[in-house]
């Protein structure tokens, strides 16, 4: 337990600064916005992100095969899950989305570190499961208290074509997890922060595709993403991906020490608190329900 809490500090201090500050900046920039430019952001956000790990490998980025091909399958996977994400919110809430893929997924892991990795599903790891699954119902109760729909599904007719994207998004989430660990437990890779690099840069790649794409085919116009390039944005961008990877480590951290099944709940835990953490610093108005969600989060961290 002693390896874990710097591990821990880490994920949750970047957690906090990332949602608090730059990530709510970054979401009211890319409101609304067109392919073209939410790839830009990504191009921009991967190009900083290489930039980041190349400082933190020593200036030297070890490549080999057994890398390069974790990090097209984490890209590809990671690529999926926000694309997948995009449709889901296009068919439902964000409240409602994210509450029936946080417990889905931490079901799912369940399932998956006893299948794949042959770890033993105990009653500890039930319990904590289960009172995780009670937190974030408990974290969004408040966004959908005022929605006569759980769900906030805006078109009954599309609650089966939610059912499958959602069905795919806990895929994507679960491969996301099991991506990391067998990376872990290889030992041929080379380090972490190769890893990393060469995922932003497979992901930066993909997305030039897109732009150039939209720009000639599409003819989307200069003038509708150059704006990114303001420094005053650049800066919210930096920001938020010098804290989102600097987590990224932390957790590929905890990955190597936890089982799958651990892992999941105890990382939607910190997610929570720290969104409780960031709620207070911008003063916006909390109800119990947010309260003693955090409240049972930290339970599900400590057991």
């Amino acid at each position: 337990m002693e390896e874990m809490i710097p591990l821990l500090c880490v994920i949750f201090g970047m957690s906090c600064v990332g949602t608090s500050s730059f990530g709510k900046i970054n979401s009211n920039v890319l409101s609304g916005a067109s392919r073209a430019k939410y790839s830009l952001y990504l191009i921009i956000v991967g190009a900083f992100a290489c930039f980041f790990f190349w400082l933190f490998s020593g200036l030297s980025i070890k490549v080999n095969l057994p890398t390069l091909i974790f990090a097209f399958f984490f890209a590809l996977v990671v690529a999926s899950a926000t694309v997948l994400r995009m449709i889901a919110f296009g068919l439902a809430s964000v409240s409602g989305v994210n509450i029936i893929m946080s417990g889905s997924n931490i079901i799912c892991s369940l399932l998956v570190g006893a299948l794949l990795f042959s770890e033993e599903i105990t009653f500890l790891k039930i319990v904590r499961a289960l009172i995780m699954i009670a937190s974030i119902s408990l974290t969004f109760f408040e966004t959908n208290k005022g929605e006569r729909s759980e769900t906030g599904i805006k078109d009954r007719k599309n609650g089966v074509k939610l059912f499958f994207v959602m069905m795919l998004i806990i895929v994507t989430c679960c491969a996301e997890t099991v991506v990391m660990k067998l990376f872990t437990l290889d030992k041929r890779v080379s380090d972490d922060n190769s890893f990393f690099f060469l995922t932003n840069l497979l992901l930066a790649i993909g997305c030039i595709a897109i732009v150039a794409f939209d720009l000639i085919r599409k003819r989307e116009s200069i003038d509708n993403i150059r704006h990114l390039f303001k420094p005053k944005r650049l800066s919210c961008f930096l920001g938020f991906t010098f804290s989102a990877n600097l987590g990224s480590i932390a957790s590929i951290g905890m990955v190597a020490l936890l089982d799958v099944s651990v892992y999941t709940p105890m990382t939607a835990a910190l997610g929570i608190i720290s969104g409780l953490v960031s709620s207070i610093i911008f003063k916006e108005k909390l109800g119990w329900a947010s309260y003693l969600a955090a409240a049972i989060a930290v339970v599900a961290v400590i057991i």
